[in-house]
């Protein structure tokens, strides 16, 4: 592999215990790749960033994607160092398979340096997560500030936790007294546990789980689909948190859900709350809905809850 010269302006940096810049390669064209400016004894977990479609700049976040490497991860990033044009997402599984490529070709600076076991993919317009935090500071977020603002250091807390085991860095992210949860976050979590383990759930109904109530309703039909709403109400004790366990008619299924969070699509389905709609007093009420192919009459909606 070919080292292409570090740009003058790459400048380490970072306020991870590794100072980190950006370099390219000749064997990974139209990429930006951050690393620790000396690698640490510790194999490097890998981060691949995507600019989205539209952009092929792979420095237009560097203060963000040095903070990340400088506490030992292996950053690359679509497009160019200060490139223009635009970026497929197969320049995403390029990038994973050069780093698995180079952590095994002997002779190349990073043989054996890299946790090629432990990848992460991010980057603007990404998928569904399981973890949602919202910070309302615009669409460009704080990318350009120092060490990538507010979202370089929760990137490299989840980071942390997800590639590293770090679980003081994962209870920022789990459970209704999270660490984000506390400040200006807005957090939704969906299965989070900190140790991999089973994800709390609400208690089946009949277990003595405090009582709450579920009303299901039609709110418009069409032919072949139609929205429904769930509304739940707590019994005489406060809840911390509910599930709902919905049984579909035959060719029934859902489509989309929102104010709740849902397991499986058709048949007998789970919905439990979001974080921000769990709480509930006693006689309190909260509803989610969800929209649905087939015929909505006919569902059948059972609750049961945690307790407050």
């Amino acid at each position: 592999m070919a080292l292409g010269g570090t740009p003058a302006d790459a400048a380490a940096g970072g306020s991870g215990p590794y100072p980190a810049d950006y370099e390219t390669s000749t064997g990974l064209p139209d990429h930006t790749i951050y690393r620790p400016q000396t690698l640490p004894s510790e194999r490097l977990p890998v981060f691949v960033w995507g600019n989205g479609g539209c952009a092929a700049n792979g420095t237009a976040q560097v203060n963000f994607l040095r903070e990340i490497s400088s506490h030992g991860f292996l950053a690359i990033a679509n497009g160019n160092p200060n490139g223009s044009g635009s970026t497929t997402s197969q320049m995403l599984t390029q990038s994973i398979d050069w780093a698995i490529a180079e952590n095994s070709r002997q002779g190349s600076r990073y043989y054996g340096r890299l946790d090629t076991g432990k990848i992460a993919v991010a980057g603007f317009s990404s998928g569904l997560p399981a973890f949602m935090g919202n910070l309302n500071v615009g669409h460009g977020g704080t990318y350009d500030q120092a060490n990538g603002g507010e979202f370089g250091r929760v990137a490299v807390l989840y980071l942390k936790w997800r590639l590293k085991g770090d679980i003081t860095a994962g209870a920022n992210f789990v459970g209704a007294d999270c660490g984000l949860c506390r400040g200006q976050w807005t957090v939704q979590q969906k299965n989070l546990t900190l140790d991999g383990g089973t994800p709390p759930t609400s208690p089946p109904p009949g277990d003595g789980g405090p009582a709450c109530s579920a009303a299901y309703s039609v709110q418009s039909q069409w032919n072949g689909g139609f929205v429904a709403n769930v509304n739940v109400t707590a019994g005489t004790t406060a809840l911390n948190g509910w599930r709902v366990t919905l049984t579909l008619p035959s060719g029934t299924s859902i489509s989309s859900v929102w104010n709740a969070v849902t397991s499986g699509t058709s048949g007998t389905v789970t919905l439990t709350n979001q974080s921000y709609n769990g709480p509930l007093a006693a006689g309190q009420a909260t509803s989610f809905g969800f929209q649905g192919t087939g015929t909505g009459s006919g569902a059948t909606a059972v609750c049961a809850g945690n307790g407050g």
